[in-house]
């Protein structure tokens, strides 16, 4: 932003807007522009990184002291009273709601003409499309020497042929998909969103996760360095220093991720669209929604789940039927009569079967309608 001050009488103008200093003001007109200039500023960064705020406190604290000192001094300018911004802040509301109904029945439109098939064939075509787009670089690599330059001749020729054979494959389903599609950004799902819509929503939850992580690494790296700080055990600092160097680094490629736009976002996921393609880093990778992608994730998913229940240990046997009671061989009968009356007593359904070594055994009658020994 491009600043100009212009001193009139005892105020200054300053970016359009005339300012003078109150009555009992300390602060000189390059002061309060300074503090001016720093207020706008922090507002600035901290739309897209909300914890400048937070660093800055005592800096934001001391710029508005000076600040304040100063007012708006146009003639006939006058601060809006509370009921002036009440009645600004109702009409707000009153303009997003009628926005949110015009949003609403534009939506329910849009529902009439969704076709599942154009959706499944938009999401094939984006995946298609970035699916090209590595490819050709694959083979910029291959063809400049970048990649595979240590290949003898005839591997690095195969090589650069099977990448061609791809190319010409993903081309022609490309070709197939694109009378299909039609303009991809006039493509609704079953909601009656548009692309533009859902990039609108993703915006929102990316800079809501990227707030939540940085967040909570800040923390962890400031928990990492006083836990290695305040230990002189070797063994504990090997294992806290791997865990201080990942958080850094996550927090470092977060940072580094500059102020987005919702065109710059995926319209299925909350991830910004340069993030999606098959670069092997932690930060990149194809979007859940493109359906050869999600194909393949589910068949790794239902491999794993195979492979956990093969790796699970086999149920025991269940246990061998017991008998209930056991009259062995051997007794008098009066022994015998006064064991299976007592049995009888414990067991009124129960039937007599033979056992091993001539004995009687009582099992559970499973037949109800026949009760007599087998």
């Amino acid at each position: 932003m491009t600043s100009t001050t212009v001193v009139v009488g005892d105020a200054v103008e300053h970016d359009g807007l005339l300012w003078a200093p109150k009555s009992g003001a300390t602060a000189s007109a390059e002061e309060f522009i300074a503090a001016r200039t720093r207020i706008v500023e922090l507002q600035q960064r901290s739309q897209w990184n909300p914890w400048v705020m937070d660093d800055h406190e005592a800096e934001w604290d001391a710029a508005v002291e000076v600040f304040e000192q100063w007012t708006r001094a146009e003639p006939g300018f006058r601060t809006k009273t509370s009921r002036q911004v009440d009645a600004w802040m109702a009409r707000l509301d009153r303009e997003f709601e009628a926005k949110r109904k015009r949003e609403d029945r534009e939506y329910e439109r849009n529902k009439m003409r969704y076709d599942p098939e154009r959706e499944a064939s938009r999401l094939a075509l984006l995946e298609d499309q970035a699916y090209e787009r590595y490819l050709l670089h694959q083979l910029d690599d291959y063809r400049s020497g970048r990649y595979g330059w240590g290949l003898p001749a005839e591997k690095r020729e195969a090589e650069i042929a099977e990448l061609e054979d791809k190319l010409a494959t993903c081309r022609a389903r490309i070709e197939q998909l694109i009378p299909v599609v039609g303009d991809s950004e006039d493509v609704v799902d079953r909601r009656g969103w548009l692309p533009s819509d859902r990039r609108e929503l993703s915006l929102s939850m990316y800079r809501f996760d990227r707030e939540r992580e940085v967040r909570a690494l800040r923390a962890a790296i400031v928990e990492h360095e006083a836990a290695l700080k305040a230990t002189k055990d070797k063994a504990e600092q090997a294992e806290i220093r791997p865990k201080l160097q990942d958080a850094r680094y996550k927090l470092d490629g977060w940072l580094a991720v500059p102020p987005l736009t919702a065109d710059e976002m995926c319209s299925e996921c909350a991830r910004p669209l340069a993030n999606h393609g098959w670069r092997l880093t932690h930060w990149d990778g194809p979007c859940a929604a493109w359906p050869r992608h999600a194909a393949h994730i589910r068949e790794v998913r239902e491999m794993f789940f195979k492979m956990v229940e093969r790796s699970k240990p086999a149920p025991p046997p269940p246990p061998k039927p017991e008998p209930l009671a056991v009259v062995p061989s051997g007794l008098p009968i009066a022994d015998v009569m006064q064991r299976l009356a007592e049995i009888q007593k414990q067991h009124p359904d129960a039937v007599v079967k033979r056992g091993g070594a001539n004995r009687w055994e009582v099992w559970p009658n499973t037949r109800p309608e026949d009760a007599g020994p087998s």
